[in-house]
């Protein structure tokens, strides 16, 4: 069996070594397959860029994070993939120490040594949490009838409702039902 290698990580490193004190601007692109790296099952693709406003002191790296772009998931109403829009920012401070510790999302502490900052959990973990709950695609939230999504999500709900007992599998239900029981339900009828 071959290993997952972690390279694909190397591409949301921030490096900050050698960098001057002060304010910085980067950019880190969340492609396609960002998602595939992680245990989850709701998004099947990513386009998002995240804005990165980096300022470097001796003590610290404050980064405020804005998130821009969409992911595929999966509709709550029709079960079918669609592209949601999304945007929303963060905010990571990340202070020198002698231990390393990530349990704070929102503080780290990383070794005076360290040369960059590995995101791709900060970013995936960011993303999971403003997911909104209720996924929906907007064109059958908008209930523009004539989009094709919302026509399937139409038949959908028609072929669940066609799914009521036919009559005569409903009486093929009550022969087979235990005869205690049916002797009950007589004496519901009776009244």
């Amino acid at each position: 069996m071959k290993k997952k290698t972690t390279r694909w990580r190397d591409a949301y490193r921030l490096h900050f070594y050698g960098l001057p004190d002060g304010d910085h601007e980067f950019s880190f692109a969340l492609e396609e397959t960002f998602f595939s790296n992680f245990p989850v099952e709701d998004i099947f693709s990513c386009k998002m860029l995240v804005d990165i406003d980096f300022t470097k002191t001796q003590r610290h790296l404050r980064m405020t994070m804005r998130y821009s772009g969409q992911l595929q998931v999966e509709c709550g109403l029709s079960l079918e993939p669609f592209w949601m829009e999304m945007e929303f920012d963060s905010e990571l401070l990340v202070k020198f120490a002698e231990t390393y510790s990530f349990e704070d999302h929102e503080v780290w502490l990383i070794d005076r040594g360290a040369h960059h900052v590995d995101l791709a959990d900060y970013f995936y973990e960011t993303i999971i949490v403003n997911l909104p709950q209720r996924r929906v695609n907007p064109e059958i939230e908008n209930g523009d009838h004539n989009s094709p999504v919302y026509q399937a999500y139409l038949s959908y709900l028609e072929k669940q409702e066609s799914g009521a007992k036919e009559p005569e599998t409903k009486k093929q239900d009550e022969e087979s039902i235990d005869p205690r029981w049916q002797a009950l339900k007589q004496l519901k009828n009776d009244k």
